[in-house]
This record gives structure tokens, C-alpha cells and sequence, in this order.
């Protein structure tokens, strides 16, 4: 399985701008909970890993997420972002970068120590 997680749409033509789908990395990710046999398990951080080996392709994790960002191919293969920023380079219009955020502490005005 080696498709893009991420998908661009346009939201009304060139004038209106475009929509990216993406994985937000929630954490707790419904998409793992919702795999009935751990082939989605919990990324530290927020998002997830996946073992393709243990994917059934029952589509569950797709239902789960509250963004529409797993996707199932024609055979059902589940894709999704897994954060890599391969699609940085590829994006035609450099409108794709990858920023570095900042750990969750301290967005919330904790101590990193």
C-alpha cells in the first residue's frame, strides 16, 4: 500500500481556493478504537500506526473518523496521512508544508520540564 493519506479537492475552482483532507492526529484516535483487530493502534503524540497485516478491510476506521480522512480504495485498503511529508515536494502549487508543533504542555501553558 503505497497511496497518499492525503487528499486535495477544490472547494469551487481556482478563485475559491482548495480543500485539503487530512489526518488530524486526534488522540484519542477513534480510528484505532474502532478497529475491530488493532490493525490501527495509537501514535504517541496523536494519530496512528498501522499493521497492514492485520487489516481486514471491514471499513470500520473509516466510519469512525470525525474528518472524512481515511480512505478505501477500490478494494477497500484503508489509506491515511501518517504525518511523512512526502506530499510537501509533490505539491505543485507550494501549498503544503509541515510545521513542528508545539507539545501539548505547553499549549496549555504547562512546563516541559
Amino acid at each position: 500500500w503505497n497511496k497518499a493519506g492525503i487528499r486535495i479537492s477544490s472547494s469551487g475552482g481556482l478563485s475559491t481556493g482548495f480543500e485539503a483532507r487530512v489526518c488530524l492526529a486526534c488522540s484519542p484516535a477513534p480510528c484505532a478504537a474502532a478497529c475491530p483487530t488493532g490493525a490501527l493502534s495509537q501514535r504517541k503524540g496523536g494519530g496512528v500506526i498501522q499493521k497492514k497485516n492485520l487489516c481486514i478491510r471491514c471499513g470500520e476506521c473509516a466510519k469512525a473518523c470525525p474528518v472524512d480522512a481515511i480512505f478505501l480504495d477500490h478494494e477497500v485498503n484503508p489509506y491515511v496521512c501518517i504525518h511523512c511529508g512526502q506530499c510537501v515536494a509533490f505539491c505543485p502549487h507550494d501549498c503544503l508544508e509541515m510545521v513542528e508543533l508545539p507539545e501539548k504542555e505547553s499549549i496549555e501553558g504547562g512546563s516541559n520540564d
